[in-house]
């Protein structure tokens, strides 16, 4: 393994252990932070048959406070970078995160990869975010920076998992025609609303959301909504996910229930996109590119359901061509653990 996939993993690891320890019943006394853990968040397109192919796979991890209403750096920041909240007393929350993507053409086997397919590339990535919670309105900004090209590590990565034949999976021929090292950062901000719709023994919900990211990395504007229905929704806003993506909250709002949370969602969001330099190729130099689509659609399907303090989330993902040469929409799962800290 490189010395970059060795330390992607040292930094998601981090995250979780970074933090002091705490006697387990000392969460029932104040607001824990909510932990995915190193692995703790897999996206992947080769599970259940589906082959690996442009976004392949996906790790993340992160730590999220509990909320606090006398927070004064976070209210002046969320002031500063934040659209402006009417009604109830903000809650906020900070958090970090940590994580790797990758990208790969349709066919592996190939050492000189097929210029009308997506290029290889990977995203090794570290942020900070401010969640704001004003009643059913969920605020979010973050900042994210990494690298990708061979720094990512992500070539190292898919060398190694496929060399262990698990899944039968060809050996990556072609990552030296890699998008090449290059700095990168993005800016996320994201609002979801909360609006009841039935409040009874079984709940619903829909939960609208915009946001916007700009950087070198991605740039792109969307907007979407998720429909949910089950027990004690405001557990949460949605399943965690890794950006791009319609993304709900890493966070679990553990005081807000006594027992099981569940819910099954459906959701689609549309994105106009500026930039994506995985398909767009390198900033400042030369690289492997492809004509991308403008427009970029996800449907997504999952379940999700908080016993005590831990949470479980699965979600797949059908997303609509991202580059004009593309073969058919792409299809993977997300997968997730969070637990209370």
């Amino acid at each position: 393994m490189s010395r970059s996939a060795l330390a992607c993993a040292i930094t998601m690891a981090l995250l979780c252990c970074g933090l002091k320890s705490t006697r387990a019943g000392e969460i029932e006394s104040r607001e824990p932070w909510t932990i995915i853990p190193p692995l703790g968040l897999i996206e992947n397109d080769s599970l259940f048959g589906i082959a690996d192919r442009h976004y392949t796979n996906g790790l993340y991890a992160s730590a999220t406070s509990g909320g606090r209403e006398d927070c004064g750096w976070c209210e002046s920041f969320a002031k500063a970078v934040m659209p402006s909240a009417k009604g109830d007393t903000p809650v906020y929350r900070y958090g970090f995160f940590a994580g790797q993507s990758m990208f790969t053409p349709e066919d592996l086997s190939l050492a000189f990869p097929d210029p009308e397919d997506r290029p290889y590339g990977g995203w090794l990535f570290i942020g900070g975010r401010l969640y704001r919670q004003a009643g059913n309105v969920l605020d979010r900004a973050q900042v994210t920076v990494g690298v990708v090209g061979p720094g990512s590590g992500a070539d190292a990565i898919q060398r190694w998992w496929h060399a262990l034949h698990w899944f039968g999976g060809v050996p990556p021929e072609g990552w030296h025609s890699q998008i090449k090292d290059e700095p990168g950062f993005v800016l996320t901000e994201q609002r979801l609303w909360r609006v009841p719709l039935v409040a009874s023994s079984i709940d619903a919900e829909l939960l609208p959301e915009a946001n916007v990211s700009i950087g070198n990395i991605f740039t792109y504007a969307g907007v979407g909504a998720t429909f949910r229905i089950g027990r004690h929704l405001n557990a949460d806003w949605g399943p965690p996910r890794i950006e791009p993506a319609l993304e709900g909250s890493d966070f679990v709002d553990f005081k807000r229930f006594d027992g099981v949370a569940w819910y099954v969602f459906a959701g689609i969001e549309g994105r106009a996109v500026a930039r994506n330099i995985f398909l767009d190729g390198n900033t400042f130099q030369h690289s492997a590119n492809i004509a991308k689509e403008p427009f970029v659609g996800d449907l997504d399907l999952g379940a999700g359901i908080v016993w005590r303090v831990v949470r479980l989330n699965a979600t797949y993902v059908v997303r609509t061509n991202e580059f004009k040469t593309q073969h058919g929409d792409d299809k993977f799962f997300s997968f997730s653990l969070s637990f209370a800290y």
